[in-house]
């Protein structure tokens, strides 16, 4: 299912960023590229490397595609980064877990949500997660669902 912001779609069926124009201001890390973490992950933790100096540009825009629950493990929150994360958590609507790591690979941080309220990720098939890093100890998460 694509995405379209009056009536373009920006986002196409594969889940992929396309015809992204008319950008305001100065975007020196804007990339339409995608990556797949994995087609298939689950029933683990996998770390996300938030860390803009040391990823390749690729990473920006993620996407995987769920056979069980998952926690997604944010390390290296440097402030300013951003990553777009889509999931297919599947007809099954697997469980999403989001937490942060230090850059000793420890603990610490804090994941906000709007409105402090972590969606129920068994409602939808697919997710879009917009990740921001504000500061070293917190990061946002806005997250777009819709099912097939």
């Amino acid at each position: 299912m694509a995405i379209k912001i009056a009536g373009t779609e920006v986002v196409g069926s594969l889940r992929q960023p396309i015809n992204i124009t008319d950008t305001v201001g100065l975007y020196t890390r804007l990339s339409a590229g995608a990556q797949q973490l994995t087609s298939n992950i689950g029933n683990s933790s996998l770390q996300l490397n938030m860390n803009t100096t040391h990823r390749p540009i690729t990473d920006y825009f993620t996407s995987a595609q769920l056979t069980g629950p998952q926690t997604f493990r944010l390390a290296g929150a440097e402030p300013g980064a951003q990553m777009i994360l889509f999931i297919d958590a599947s007809t099954s609507g697997h469980d999403q877990t989001f937490e942060t790591v230090a850059l000793s690979g420890t603990g610490g941080g804090t994941i906000r949500y709007p409105n402090d309220t972590e969606p129920d990720w068994t409602l939808a098939r697919y997710w879009m997660h917009c990740i921001t890093v504000w500061n070293n100890s917190e990061i946002s998460i806005i997250s777009t669902s819709w099912s097939s």
